[in-house]
């Protein structure tokens, strides 16, 4: 992932409102933007990150999701915006966190065993629309 897409990775610490347009959006499992009250809640074991890199023309999102409490959860997807869905990159509930991965996109809803992470992937082309969703 790394070596593939290098805009994930900037060269410097992401500010909030930095000029470069790249920005982590933190969602809880309902699939919504944290907001304070979110991050208060004590008994919420789960959150996710979304980050998004727009390069030659492309929009390309990485979701990653964490679910450390003790009960398996079902994460709500943030809209992949378009019929693409996501890629399942890893999930670490899968006996070497690759195996049996299904090609098909994900949407919707993702089930998360307990004490796992998640990485999916989505690309499609760049678009206002897309930016504007995700306020990207």
């Amino acid at each position: 992932l790394r070596k593939r897409y290098s805009g994930f990775w900037p060269d410097r610490y992401v500010h909030e409102g930095d000029a470069g347009g790249q920005e982590i959006l933190w969602i809880n499992t309902s699939g919504e933007i944290m907001q304070p009250a979110h991050w208060g809640q004590h008994h919420s074991r789960c959150l996710g990150y979304l980050v998004a890199c727009a390069e030659e023309g492309l929009s390309t999102r990485l979701l990653v999701l964490f679910n450390a409490g003790n009960s398996p959860i079902s994460f709500r997807l943030p809209l992949a915006g378009s019929d693409a869905g996501w890629q399942l990159l890893l999930d670490t509930g899968l006996d070497d966190g690759c195996s049996g991965l299904s090609t098909v996109p994900v949407q919707g809803q993702y089930s998360m065993l307990a004490h796992t992470t998640v990485i999916m992937l989505h690309t499609g082309r760049k678009s206002v629309e897309t930016q504007q969703e995700f306020k990207l």
